[in-house]
């Protein structure tokens, strides 16, 4: 069973090393993503905040995304370096 907090933001963070996970750590991490973002509510919700190699990183570091349940919008929010030397927001939040 899931347990709400109302009033409180549960906030999934992760850094590239997602990628560096075996294809079903990866499944098995956007399943319980899933699964915890359909319990969401407006007074409880969950925040996936992800930061990703992509096809841009090879010259323009990482994407920064935010993926927001209710409703499982993501919006890309920002190119970060890998080390955190510097951020370029692209997209307030919503």
């Amino acid at each position: 069973m899931q347990t709400r907090h109302p009033g409180a933001v549960h906030v999934v963070f992760h850094t590239v090393a997602w990628q560096y996970f075996p294809a079903s750590a990866l499944e098995g991490g956007r399943a319980l993503l899933a699964a915890a973002g359909a319990h969401a509510t407006p007074d409880a919700p969950l925040v996936h905040l992800a930061m990703v190699a992509d096809d841009a990183s090879a010259n323009d570091g990482a994407g920064l995304a935010m993926t927001l349940w209710p409703g499982g919008q993501t919006v890309a929010m920002a190119r970060v370096d890998f080390h955190g030397r510097w951020q370029r927001w692209t997209s307030p939040p919503p």
